[in-house]
């Protein structure tokens, strides 16, 4: 909560420099305000935390390799194995060979290590910020306080800082802690450029539709929506992969532009035939709703990387 507290009380202060705020009841009135939405701010990240260390869970099981790599690629960067009660060599051995996943506390500081790396990145001094990113600002502040001071809560002194935190917990959260470490070994590019093609591509397949109908599928325990959202995520790291191999500079708003007609053409598309019984790898196909949505996920993600293909990478 103090993060919020501190950053909603900078931003109030820049108000009150601006003559938006006349008085310091007033400004302790819009802080009491803000305060029940603020907590479901801080609670919703949370949430997404701990689903982010379940899904590494399974994650660490079916590709434990992934995250010894990134327990080595973290202590180049600075993490103290035996401060921070990593496992040693012979114990993740143990673990990789009786088949079981990274202990959650071992996940915790890798995941937490994982996004100060990239925070670190973002918010280098030579990354500028990009104004698509400016909804990721907005969906950190209150509604009361956006509707109230309108554009000028743009005028926030750590705005960047805000937006770096917001990118670095929400990618990390949904693709997961070996995200970055594994495009940069892939790709050779940097934490920002892969950071903007996640976020390119998530829209282009309108990532946050997939996930809320994976959210909504009836019957299925917590466990397969984990197993069908780590899908989705490893789909969307290909793609991301592929439009970093295929375009050296990445310009978001001239590339989703080109996607924009595929996009409408996939939102207006109604499933109406019976499809095959063939799944995404983790996913059982026991009912049409699953199998329809599979079929979707499908669709957008080769229509997307078709696209990529024929992409001009000025």
């Amino acid at each position: 909560m103090s993060d919020y507290e501190v950053n909603l009380k900078i931003l109030l202060e820049k108000m009150q420099k601006l003559k938006k705020i006349t008085s310091e009841s007033e400004r302790n009135h819009l802080l009491e305000e803000a305060t029940d939405e603020v907590s479901e701010l801080v609670l919703s990240n949370n949430r997404a935390q701990h689903r982010l260390i379940s899904k590494d869970v399974l994650r660490s099981k079916k590709r434990f390799r992934h995250f010894r790599s990134l327990i080595q690629h973290l202590s180049e960067k600075g993490l103290n194995k035996r401060s921070e009660y990593i496992p040693s060599r012979s114990e993740l051995d143990q673990y990789e060979q009786s088949k079981q996943p990274i202990p959650r506390p071992v996940l915790a500081v890798l995941q937490a290590y994982a996004k100060m790396e990239v925070y670190e990145a973002l918010t280098d001094p030579e990354v500028e910020i990009n104004p698509s990113q400016d909804e990721e600002y907005l969906a950190y502040l209150p509604k009361k306080l956006k509707t109230k001071f309108g554009e000028d809560v743009h005028q926030h002194p750590l705005k960047k800082e805000i937006i770096s935190t917001v990118i670095t917990n929400r990618v990390v959260n949904q693709a997961g802690s070996c995200f970055f470490a594994r495009m940069q070994h892939l790709s050779g590019k940097s934490i920002p450029q892969i950071s903007q093609a996640y976020r390119i591509m998530e829209t282009c397949i309108n990532a946050k539709v997939l996930r809320q109908r994976i959210d909504e599928l009836p019957g299925f325990s917590l466990e397969k929506r984990y197993l069908a959202q780590i899908d989705l995520e490893e789909s969307i790291f290909n793609l991301v992969r592929t439009i970093l191999d295929e375009n050296a500079d990445i310009s978001e708003g001239s590339v989703v532009s080109q996607f924009q007609s595929i996009l409408a053409e996939l939102e207006n598309t109604k499933i109406t035939q019976n499809p095959p019984a063939t799944d995404l790898e983790g996913v059982p196909g026991s009912s049409k709703q699953e199998a329809s949505l599979e079929r979707e996920i499908s669709n957008r993600i080769q229509k997307t990387r078709d696209q990529i293909r024929i992409l001009d990478p000025c």
